[in-house]
């Protein structure tokens, strides 16, 4: 891993970490849509393409730190710093189960990259040695509110 990738990375961590002291004005979520993961991101439609975890970040931890992307990401290969579009990270439990955690809104991430946290409703419904899959339901505002099905690719720790 390079020294830019890394230090991208603990930034994006230093970031996600401080979602218990941040949070948006609306918070949470309802209840999980049906269909493929889908809402706005900085007030553009935005819908689950791929997803991914990070091995690195997730490693002993209770959660899986998630990067949910609207377009097609080679998973597990860093690629995800290059995307052009606006994303998610999220914290996702590796156990099935009901949970409130942390979202940020990722906004125009070759921009001014605004980073909106706050909390979410999500729902695990199975994790594999590949893959964990589920439903998500997290709003910031009126302009960052997303809710449905995700499926996201383990990587390899």
């Amino acid at each position: 891993m390079t020294m830019t990738k890394l230090k991208g990375r603990l930034l994006m961590v230093l970031v996600f970490v401080s979602a218990g002291s941040c949070g948006g004005s609306g918070g949470g979520g309802g209840p999980v849509a049906t269909g493929t993961l889908a809402g706005k991101i900085g007030g553009m439609s935005w819908t689950l393409v791929s997803g991914e975890t990070d091995a690195f970040l997730s490693m002993s931890q209770p959660n899986f730190f998630t990067t949910l992307y609207a377009e097609t990401v080679a998973t597990c290969t860093g690629a995800g710093f290059s995307v052009a579009s606006n994303f998610l990270i999220v914290e996702i439990p590796m156990t099935p189960g009901d949970y409130t955690s942390s979202v940020t809104f990722v906004v125009d991430p070759q921009g001014t990259n605004q980073n909106l946290i706050t909390s979410t409703h999500v729902v695990v419904d199975a994790v594999t040695a590949t893959t964990v899959s589920g439903g998500i339901s997290a709003s910031y505002d009126g302009n960052n509110s997303v809710s449905g099905q995700f499926q996201a690719t383990i990587c390899a720790q």
